[in-house]
């Protein structure tokens, strides 16, 4: 199993579109730093045991289309910055995201 490195984002440069993990051993959570490149358009990261929280900093990745994190283990509540992405498209939660009073969003 291994987790995103937060200098993975840090260092990335300024073509940096695309963050594709379906169905990896990707583990731990996403870091803040995802939202570090400007020019983010795609995150899927599903069939993964991603866990935590989506980073509210996602709300400021203005390019960002696709968000396809499902079937993944994800908890608490959805950050309300999601609602700033005017680009969105395609927004996949997992079954199993959670709210923080212990509900799941299906």
């Amino acid at each position: 199993l291994g987790t995103l490195p937060p200098s993975l984002f840090e260092t990335a440069s300024s073509s940096f579109r695309k963050l594709e993990a379906d169905a990896t051993l990707l583990s731990g959570s996403l870091p803040d730093s995802l939202c570090a490149p400007p020019t983010l358009e795609r995150i899927r990261s599903s069939r993964t045991s991603i866990s935590g929280t989506l980073p509210p900093c996602l709300g400021n990745s203005s390019r960002l289309e696709e968000l396809s994190v499902h079937s993944a283990s994800l908890s608490g509540s959805l950050p309300a910055s999601l609602s700033l992405l005017a680009r969105l498209e395609t927004c996949e939660l997992t079954r199993y995201y959670t709210d923080a009073t212990g509900g799941k969003i299906r």
